[in-house]
């Protein structure tokens, strides 16, 4: 009864059926938490275990059903944003793109995350290629295949950059058409919609957009507030990935106890990657 009550004062988002009523949204798929394993080594991959693999399927899913929506919108970019931070839209948006360039499919990400550039800080941790990156190229102080790292033959990143200039749309567009040309999908990682004033005109850039609720955290007020202000782009709200839900308590567990309401152990970190890996191979796209 004290478990139900404190979910029911909380107002958040627990279940696929919550996004439907209370949102009017669309549950492209729920992500299972994954408790990261704690080691000084930060190569270290986590053990394979029951959490692992449905975090791998989820995933799976996930790119199945993205592919699907993108298909229907005719759509090339798809951005990646949540209401507050720590939501998990880094590590969704760099497993997302991973999982998309499984197969012949050319894929880009590309951190737009211009305030925290998370994904640049995580992924580039021992400085094997340089932090420049879109802000740059935008900036002209770099051609746009200097810029991009290579990580796979169909997989390429593109940092956030070194350069603070205040975002001026006008001066993304031409990127953002040459990399329309070059890749089957983009994956952007963008800012909180909290946190950056300039996120929605960032998603202007992009077709589509997924938008990440971390289980039981956000204030159902404060996704509706975010989506609302999502909806003044061009792009189109795709979907929403519930992330970070106990194996219990979703659609790989089933609900089993209320024991775990309203506790904050959630285990999504940048360093690993979850059996995908992070920034093993990079190396800078010259022109040909």
């Amino acid at each position: 009864v004290i478990a139900y009550l404190i979910m029911y004062y909380q107002k958040t988002i627990m279940t696929k059926r919550d996004i439907e009523v209370q949102i009017n949204g669309k549950c492209l798929c729920e992500i299972p938490e994954v408790e990261k394993k704690r080691t000084n080594s930060t190569n270290s991959m986590i053990k394979a275990s029951a959490k692992l693999s449905n975090f791998s399927e989820s995933i799976h899913v996930l790119k199945q059903r993205t592919r699907s929506a993108m298909k229907a919108d005719h759509a090339k970019v798809v951005a990646i944003t949540s209401a507050r931070p720590g939501e998990g839209k880094t590590t969704i948006a760099y497993n997302l793109a991973k999982a998309l360039s499984t197969g012949k499919s050319k894929v880009l990400l590309l951190d737009m995350d211009l305030r925290r550039r998370t994904l640049q800080a995580s992924l580039n941790k021992k400085k094997q290629v340089p932090d420049s990156g879109i802000t740059d190229v935008a900036a002209g102080k770099l051609q746009i295949e200097d810029a991009i790292n290579s990580v796979s033959d169909t997989f390429d990143v593109l940092f956030a950059g070194t350069d603070d200039a205040k975002f001026r749309k006008q001066r993304y567009e031409p990127i953002m058409e040459y990399l329309r040309a070059e890749y089957d999908y983009i994956v952007v990682d963008l800012s909180n919609c909290g946190l950056a004033s300039e996120t929605a005109a960032i998603a202007d850039l992009c077709d589509d957009i997924l938008f990440v609720i971390k289980w039981n955290t956000v204030s159902i007020d404060d996704i509706l507030a975010a989506s609302k202000y999502m909806s003044f782009s061009k792009a189109k709200i795709a979907g929403y990935i519930l992330n970070s839900v106990p194996i219990e308590a979703g659609e790989y567990g089933g609900y089993k106890h209320y024991g775990r309401y309203g506790r904050r152990r959630y285990g999504y970190g940048y360093g690993y990657g979850y059996g995908y890996g992070y920034g093993y191979g990079y190396g800078n796209k010259k022109k040909k």
